[in-house]
C-alpha cells in the first residue's frame, strides 16, 4: 500500500485493503464492503455532533396523540456531514408498545429547494437505528450552513406515542 494513500482516498480497485466498519458489523458483518462507498473520509476538523428532534420526551415537547402528525425544524449555523440516522419510540404510560411505531421523512430546504431523505415517508425500523446499531447512510449528505433540517413524524398506532429522531454527524466550518 502507498502510504501517501490511505485507506478511503483512492478508489477501491486500487487499495490492497477492504473497507469495514464497527458501525456497520452488527448490521452486515463482512458483507458491508458492499454498503460503504468507495470514499468515506469526514472532513478534517471534523466535530462529532448529534442533531435530536424530539417528540414528547423532553418537557415543552408535546407527544404525538394517535394518528397525528408533526414537523420539527432547525436551522444549523455550521456545515454538518450526515453519517447515521437514529430513532426510537416510547409508548405514554400504561399503553403498549407497538412496532413499527411511527413514519418519518428527512427533509433538507436549501436556497429555497427542498431535498427529501427518502422518496416517501418510511418507518422507524427501515430507516432508524438504535443507538447500539445506528442506520448508517450508503453515502453522507452535506448540509450547509443556513440550511434547515425538518423532520416529519406521523404516529402508526392508536396510542399516544414518544418519538425521537437523531441525525449523527459532524460538524466543520
Amino acid at each position: 500500500m502507498n502510504p501517501l494513500n490511505p485507506v478511503g482516498i483512492q478508489p477501491k480497485h486500487l487499495s490492497c485493503w477492504q473497507r469495514i466498519s464497527p458501525f456497520l458489523w452488527p448490521q452486515h458483518g463482512l458483507l458491508q464492503k458492499y454498503h460503504l462507498p468507495n470514499l468515506r473520509d469526514l472532513p478534517e476538523g471534523t466535530e462529532f455532533r448529534a442533531k435530536t428532534f424530539d417528540f414528547g420526551f423532553n418537557p415543552g415537547n408535546a407527544s404525538l396523540i394517535p394518528y397525528d402528525t408533526q414537523v420539527n425544524s432547525i436551522t444549523l449555523a455550521r456545515n454538518f456531514l450526515i453519517w447515521g440516522i437514529n430513532a426510537v419510540s416510547s409508548p405514554a404510560p400504561g399503553s403498549t408498545a407497538v412496532s413499527p411505531a411511527f413514519l418519518f421523512n428527512v427533509i433538507q430546504q436549501h436556497a429555497g429547494d427542498q431535498l427529501q431523505f427518502y422518496n416517501k415517508t418510511i418507518t422507524d425500523i427501515e430507516g432508524g437505528g438504535s443507538g447500539q446499531e445506528p442506520f448508517i447512510l450508503t453515502s453522507p449528505q452535506l448540509v450547509l450552513a443556513g440550511d434547515q433540517l425538518q423532520v416529519e413524524v406521523q404516529n402508526l398506532a392508536n396510542i399516544t406515542l414518544n418519538a425521537q429522531v437523531v441525525l449523527l454527524g459532524g460538524e466543520f466550518s
